[in-house]
């Protein structure tokens, strides 16, 4: 199957973010913000002729290198769950560049925005959703957990990252959560406590269940 058909969600959300800045460009004033400090208070502009569009095609400069990279036995049916996830994670990315882009033409229009905790918002839902199907990729050497101990164990993996998986869902939840509730300056820190938490338990668990297991299968490449 074609690369551009199985991931044409991805590539239409990353398109789409290109039309919107398009259609707002014409309000956007001379200057766009791009950049806020951690209070929220804008630090840089650039010119609408390059801030309107830097995010958009960003997007799909990133979303062309994912599609790109992804190997070629991913693509067929029988490489199973793999088959179908990672055009999933494509889109899931796609998407949450989406929503970046819309954040910046709304505050660049003069929309009156919490950036701090918008951003907060939308990095826990795109951990929520990424941690969803981590729990589901096979063992490769692109995506996922890998240290050496899960790349030689299929065991090691496949626990690791079932464990990472609900970590990273349930604590994308709570950043997002956290953030829509408290609308607090300190939602960013608060969320990368949670995801720098998740990570670090997912590792040691699976350190420590490595000392315990057998080595041995492919390592999936």
């Amino acid at each position: 199957m074609k690369p551009i058909r199985r991931h044409a969600a991805a590539i239409l959300l990353a398109l789409t973010g290109l039309i919107v800045a398009v259609i707002v460009y014409p309000d956007l004033p001379a200057q766009v913000p791009v950049h806020w400090s951690a209070t929220g208070v804008v630090d840089q502009r650039m010119p609408k002729d390059i801030g309107a569009f830097i995010q958009p095609l960003s997007a799909l400069a990133i979303v062309g290198l994912m599609i790109a990279c992804e190997p070629r036995d991913w693509r067929e049916p029988q490489a199973g769950a793999v088959h179908s996830i990672y055009p999933a994670m494509v889109a899931v990315v796609s998407g949450f560049m989406l929503y970046m882009t819309v954040v910046l033409l709304l505050a660049g229009v003069g929309a009156h925005l919490d950036i701090p905790t918008d951003v907060t918002v939308g990095i826990g839902i795109l951990m929520a959703a990424l941690g969803n199907s981590l729990g589901k990729v096979p063992r490769n050497r692109l995506i996922g957990i890998r240290f050496p101990w899960t790349l030689a164990s299929g065991e090691v993996w496949s626990r690791t990252h079932r464990l990472a998986g609900w970590l990273f869902a349930l604590g994308g939840s709570l950043t997002a959560a956290f953030a829509v509730i408290t609308r607090s300056p300190s939602s960013p820190l608060f969320g990368a406590g949670v995801l720098i938490a998740a990570a670090v338990v997912a590792s040691v668990y699976s350190f420590a269940l490595s000392r315990r297991l057998p080595r041995g299968g492919p390592t999936g490449e």
